[in-house]
């Protein structure tokens, strides 16, 4: 049967490389769609049984490369560079050209989505957004390309993630000089999805003092401003909300089906299922208390099954005293990473809005 998969893989190939070619020409509402198309293709290897796992990591990646990638080389509009901080870890580091050290008011520590199982810091999307973070705002931009899983379990992307924070905060490279010394230089934290959760993680452990081990931090940090982009708070939440329900098929970007194969994926081979539903690694929302962490923009997708998540979390911000932005636009999941919406362009500008308010503030 392996010839019937590779003339499935080389159909699946041609059909994409002729959906991105129109999809460059269409119209808006076309462009959606098909972005729609593209992530069912991917997410269909989701409802498949085992032994499937190695053909569904395939078809993610398949769309990956269909997204496409930017090497740091091939960037011309801002500086760019990747840095190694440890056998593990890998950093993208951005900002504009020409940038002086009066006109970066911080340092944003930026992590993707993708379940903790696919996609990259050099993915071509979310390059774009950081790219877009590091000239709007203007912020020096470090997107990590953490471990993913199933080869790296929880919480390999937590320890990768907290490793680029202390580097964000402490680190001598010169780009960071550029937000000043370590002494008085303003963090701030930013994630979509899976990555959401991660920056959700980051602002805890900072408060609490805490290494991604949940051991006293050999250095302090202070994040000034969290971005939590349709973020998947809880991973380990089963409930039946009203928008995971409505938007729990195939038709729509994520699924039920793929959030149950990456909870899989990133955890749910590990012993001790009761521990992890109290550590605040995995699932923010477990926090003892979510108060004095820091100012915190959250937007949602109103088309997405982790919209009522998003709003649990916000509500429970609020509730603590944190200054909280709860912003939904009639989009589905993974819009911010769309440029060509007119809700995309409008949710980027209060994000960098936010991020300079509280910024500036913090200074």
């Amino acid at each position: 049967r392996s010839w019937e998969m590779l003339v499935t893989v080389l159909a699946l190939l041609a059909g994409l490389a002729l959906l991105w070619v129109y999809l460059r020409h269409a119209d808006t509402d076309i462009r959606v769609r098909v972005m729609h198309g593209l992530s069912a293709i991917a997410g269909a290897a989701c409802n498949m049984h085992p032994p499937a796992d190695k053909f569904r990591r395939s078809m993610f990646e398949l769309l990956l490369r269909v997204i496409g990638t930017v090497s740091a080389q091939s960037e011309t509009r801002v500086f760019c560079q990747d840095v190694q901080l440890s056998a593990n870890t890998r950093v993208r580091i951005m900002h504009a050209k020409g940038l002086a050290t009066s006109d970066a008011p911080a340092v944003m520590l930026y992590l993707h989505g993708g379940g903790f199982v696919t996609m990259h810091s050099h993915t071509k999307d979310f390059h774009d957004l950081c790219r877009h973070f590091a000239t709007a705002a203007p912020l020096v931009v470090v997107s990590v390309e953490y471990r993913l899983a199933p080869e790296t379990p929880f919480p390999g992307a937590v320890q990768d993630a907290y490793e680029a924070l202390e580097w964000c905060a402490h680190g001598d490279h010169p780009a960071l000089a550029l937000c000043g010394p370590a002494s008085t230089r303003a963090v701030c934290v930013g994630g979509d999805s899976a990555g959401g959760n991660l920056a959700a993680v980051m602002a805890l452990l900072a408060r609490d003092g805490l290494d991604a081990d949940l051991r006293p931090a050999a250095k302090s940090v202070r994040v000034s401003h969290a971005l939590l982009v349709y973020p998947w708070i809880d991973p380990l939440k089963t409930a039946d909300t009203l928008s995971r329900r409505a938007h729990a098929s195939s038709a729509h970007i994520l699924t039920v089906a793929k959030l149950d194969f990456f909870s899989d994926a990133y955890f749910g081979r590990l012993d001790d299922q009761d521990a992890l539903a109290k550590d605040i690694r995995l699932r923010p929302a477990a926090a003892a208390s979510h108060t004095g962490l820091p100012p915190t923009t959250i937007i949602l997708a109103q088309r997405d099954p982790l919209l009522d998540d998003g709003r649990e979390y916000g509500a429970a911000l609020q509730a603590a005293g944190v200054p909280t932005r709860v912003l939904e636009y009639d989009e589905p999941h993974g819009f911010l990473l769309w440029d060509f919406l007119a809700a995309t362009r409008a949710a980027r500008a209060e994000a960098v809005a936010d991020i300079r308010k509280h910024v500036l503030k913090a200074l």
